[in-house]
C-alpha cells in the first residue's frame, strides 16, 4: 500500500477557501447521509424480507417490475429462487389469487418509495436515469469512511495549488466541469447501468492531471506499508502520476473484459477526469492563460501580497517549468538586494547543486546562518550550518558566529566534530582577535575538555600575553597549558614521588567519542576517548580475602618523559560496569567489554601488553602502594 501525504509545493498565497468548502461540504453530507442510511436500511430490509416471503409462498404471483429493476434482479435468478420452492398443485381461486397479488404489491410500493428516498439512489448520477442535477450532486456523496478519506486527501494535496494559481472563478468550474464530464464518459460507457455513481474521486483525478501538468517537477513524499516493512520516500509527480493513470487503465480494462461495470470503483471514471484534466492544463499552459490573465487577477484581488513571497514564487515558477539557469541568475540577483530570505537561500542551494554551480551559494548560505544567530534561531541556524559543512567542510564564519555553532555541537554530543572545530578555531586565533572572544573560545572548549592539541595551546598562550585580559584568568590558563584535570582532586602516590599524577574518578557513560567522568570532588566532565594514551589495569588484594581491579587511563604518553605523568584511575569497585555494559553476562565480562572498548577506541598503548588489559593475566599487588611503584619502576626503565 502506497498513500501520498505531502508535497514540497507547500505555500499559497491566500486561503483556498472553494478547496475547503468542497471538503466540509463533503464531509458534512457524508455524515448526514450516514444517519439517513441508518434508519433507511433497516426499514429496507425488513420489507425486502417480508416482500420475497410472501412471494415464495405464493409463486403464482407476479413479482413487481419495478423491484426487480431497482434491486437488479434478473429472471433467472427468479426462476432459481422458484426451484427451490415446490409449486402448490392447484392455484386459488381468482379472486383470493387476486387480493394476494395486491398485497405483495402492496409490499412492493413500500419497497419502491424506501428505495426512492435512498440518497445514493436520490442523488446519486445512475447513467441509464441520470438527470443534471445528479451530474453535480454526485460529486459529493461518498460510500464509505475510506472512500471519503482517499478523496479528502488527494483534493488537499492537489486542490489549494490549483486554487491558487488559476483563481476562485476558473478553479470551481474546472471542477465542477471535470466531474460532469467524468461521469458523462462513465455513461457512455455503461449506458443501461442501474448503479448509481458516487464520490468525487472523478473531479479529483482531473485534479491530478492538471497538478502533472502544472506542477510536474513537483516531488511527492508518500508513505509505504507491505507487511511488516514501513516507511517514506519521495517521487516527483512526473513518475508517480502517469504511473496512477496507468494502473487505472489497467483495472478498467480488466474490468471492461469480465463484462463489470465497476466492480466498486468507478476506474472509466477516473481515466476520462485525468485526461480533461490533463488537458485543461495543457490548453492554459500553452495559451499562456495563466500568466496573461489569470496570475494578474488573482493579485489585483489580493488586497497585501509580501513582495519577498511574490518573487520567491516567481523564481519556484521558473524552477518548476525547468528553466534552471534562469532561476538560478534571477535568485542571485534578489539574494544581492535581500541575502537574508531563507525560501530563497534554500532554493538556490538545491538549484545551485543540479547546475553543479552551489559554491556560488556558499556566500549567501553563510549570512543567512550568521543572521538567524543574530536573531536567536539557532536551531535552524545550526540545520543550515550542517548543510555548509557537509559540502564545504573548510568554510568558515564570522569568528564569533563559530563559536555559537561550536556551542551547539557540544551540545549534541558530537565531540568528534566538535575537535575538529576547536583544531579549525585555534589556528584562526590572532593578536588582533577581541579579548572577549578569545576567552570565550577557549572557555567553550575548556569546559568540553576539547584542549589537546597543540594549535589549541598556542591559541592559549596567545590569551596569556594580551594584555588587557586579567591575572585571574591567565592563571587559570596556565593550569590549562600543565593539565586538563587541575581543577579536579588529584594525589600524588608516596611510593611514586612526583612521577605520577593520579585523578580518582567514576566512569558515568563511555561511546566511541568520548568518556563521562566523575571526579573526587563531585565534578562531571567528559573526555575524548582519543586523549587516552595508555592503559594500564592492576588487580590489588584488600584486605586477607578481597581484592579489586585498578584501571588506570594514562591521559600523557607513558615514554614521553614528561613528569608527572597524569592518570585518570578507576576503581571498579567504585562503581557497577553492568550500567556502562548492560549486554555482558556479569561483572567480570563487563570489565573486560569496557577495557576492550577503550583501548580500540583510542588506541591506546596496552601496559605491560594487551592480555592483561583484556584481564586474561592479571598483575597482582598486596596494595595499592605496591602497585603505584611498580609503575614508577616502570617509567624508569
Amino acid at each position: 500500500m502506497i498513500i501520498p501525504i505531502s508535497h514540497e509545493n507547500n505555500e499559497v498565497k491566500r486561503l483556498p477557501w472553494i478547496t475547503f468548502v468542497i471538503m466540509i461540504a463533503c464531509l458534512l453530507i457524508y455524515i448526514s447521509v450516514s444517519k439517513t442510511m441508518k434508519n433507511i436500511s433497516g426499514e429496507l430490509n425488513t420489507n425486502i424480507k417480508i416482500y420475497f416471503s410472501y412471494y415464495l409462498s405464493h409463486p403464482y404471483l407476479e413479482i413487481n417490475g419495478k423491484v426487480k429493476e431497482k434491486l437488479n434482479i434478473s429472471d433467472s435468478s427468479i426462476s432459481r429462487f422458484r426451484s427451490l420452492y415446490k409449486m402448490k398443485s392447484e392455484q386459488p381461486e381468482e379472486q383470493i389469487q387476486k387480493q394476494e397479488q395486491e398485497q405483495l404489491d402492496a409490499i412492493a410500493e413500500k419497497i419502491l418509495r424506501t428505495i426512492d428516498e435512498i440518497p445514493f439512489k436520490k442523488w446519486g448520477y445512475t447513467p441509464n436515469n441520470g438527470t443534471f442535477f445528479t451530474l453535480i450532486s454526485y460529486m459529493f456523496l461518498h460510500g464509505g469512511w475510506l472512500h471519503l478519506f482517499g478523496n479528502m486527501l488527494l483534493l488537499y494535496l492537489t486542490g489549494p495549488y490549483l486554487e491558487d494559481v488559476w483563481g476562485r472563478i476558473v478553479y470551481p468550474f474546472f471542477y465542477i466541469s471535470t466531474g460532469v464530464f467524468s461521469a458523462l464518459m462513465y455513461a457512455l460507457r455503461f449506458p443501461d447501468l442501474n448503479i448509481p455513481l458516487v464520490g468525487a474521486s472523478g473531479a479529483i483525478a482531473g485534479l491530478m492531471g492538471a497538478f502533472l501538468i502544472r506542477f510536474w517537477n513537483t516531488r511527492i513524499k508518500f508513505f509505504y506499508f507491505f507487511f511488516v516493512i514501513a516507511g517514506t520516500f519521495k517521487a516527483p509527480a512526473w513518475i508517480m502520476l502517469p504511473l496512477w493513470f496507468g494502473f487505472e487503465a489497467f483495472d478498467a480494462s480488466q474490468l471492461s473484459s469480465l463484462n463489470n461495470a465497476n466492480g466498486g470503483i468507478a476506474h472509466h471514471a477516473h481515466i476520462w477526469g485525468f485526461i480533461f484534466g490533463v488537458a485543461v492544463a495543457l490548453i492554459i499552459k500553452f495559451t499562456e492563460a495563466e500568466k496573461r490573465y489569470l496570475s494578474k487577477k488573482i493579485d489585483d484581488s489580493i488586497s497585501f501580497i509580501d513582495k519577498d513571497f511574490k518573487e520567491f514564487t516567481e523564481v519556484k515558477q521558473l524552477f518548476d517549468d525547468g528553466k534552471k539557469e534562469e532561476a538560478f541568475s534571477f535568485l542571485i540577483k534578489l539574494l544581492n538586494e535581500n541575502p537574508v530570505s531563507v525560501d530563497k537561500v534554500e532554493l538556490l542551494w538545491i538549484i545551485g547543486y543540479d547546475l553543479k554551480r552551489r559554491g556560488e551559494a556558499v556566500i549567501f548560505m553563510k549570512r543567512l546562518i550568521e543572521n538567524e544567530i543574530v536573531n536567536g534561531k539557532e536551531d535552524i541556524a545550526f540545520y543550515h550550518y550542517g548543510q555548509l559543512k557537509s559540502e564545504y567542510p573548510d568554510e568558515m564564519l564570522d569568528f564569533s558566529f563559530e563559536i555559537e555553532m561550536l556551542k551547539k555541537i557540544i551540545k549534541k554530543e558530537d565531540l568528534r566534530w566538535a575537535e575538529e572545530l576547536v583544531q579549525k578555531l585555534s589556528l584562526k586565533v590572532t593578536s588582533d582577535i577581541a579579548s572577549g572572544l578569545i576567552i570565550q573560545f577557549v572557555n567553550v572548549a575548556s569546559e568540553a575538555a576539547l584542549i589537546g592539541s597543540e594549535s589549541f595551546k598556542k591559541a592559549v598562550l596567545i590569551a596569556i600575553n594580551k594584555p588587557d585580559i586579567s591575572e585571574e584568568i591567565k592563571n587559570s590558563y596556565k593550569k590549562i597549558l600543565s593539565g586538563s584535570f587541575e581543577g579536579s582532586d588529584s594525589s600524588n602516590k608516596k611510593g611514586s614521588g612526583s612521577k605520577f599524577k593520579f585523578y580518582p574518578a567514576i566512569p558515568e557513560a563511555i561511546s566511541k567519542d568520548k568518556i563521562r567522568l566523575v571526579f573526587k570532588n563531585g565534578e562531571s566532565k567528559i573526555i575524548p576517548i582519543n586523549a587516552v594514551k595508555g592503559i594500564s589495569v592492576a588487580r590489588v588484594r584488600i584486605g586477607l580475602e578481597k581484592t579489586d581491579i585498578l584501571v588506570d587511563l594514562f591521559i600523557d604518553n607513558f615514554k614521553s618523559g614528561k613528569e608527572p605523568v597524569r592518570s585518570i584511575r578507576l576503581k571498579v569497585s567504585a562503581f557497577d560496569p553492568l550500567t556502562i555494559a548492560p549486554e555482558a553476562s556479569g561483572k567480570d565480562h563487563a570489565v573486560k567489554l569496557i577495557l576492550s572498548f577503550i583501548q580500540k577506541s583510542s588506541g591506546a598503548e596496552p601496559i605491560p601488553d594487551i592480555d592483561f588489559i583484556l584481564l586474561k593475566k592479571y598483575q597482582d599487588f598486596f596494595s595499592e602502594e605496591e602497585y603505584d611503584n611498580y609503575l614508577d619502576l616502570l617509567l624508569k626503565s
